[in-house]
């Protein structure tokens, strides 16, 4: 699956202090971290993380955050373990 956040920006300050805009978001799907992404970048989830079970229901993409993504992106968070 593929969802790109179109959720608001998390501003902040770098490591020097300096003012960052977006410093994103970090995501985790029933426990595993896939990244941290940013306004506007498109996350791949392993279908594995989103098919749900009896004891566990499949993870919830609230839409005001998150749009679903069809044909190839620009930016491209690819999940982690």
């Amino acid at each position: 699956m593929r969802k790109r956040f179109i959720g608001p920006a998390n501003p902040g300050r770098d490591e020097a202090g300096k003012p960052v805009p977006d410093l994103g978001h970090e995501i985790n799907v029933r426990g595993r971290y896939l990244g941290n992404v940013k306004a506007g970048e498109v996350l791949d989830v392993p279908d594995e993380l989103c098919a749900g079970t009896k004891d566990d229901p499949a993870p919830v993409w609230p839409q005001q955050l998150w749009e679903d993504v069809t044909g190839a992106p620009a930016k491209t968070k690819k999940g982690e373990d």
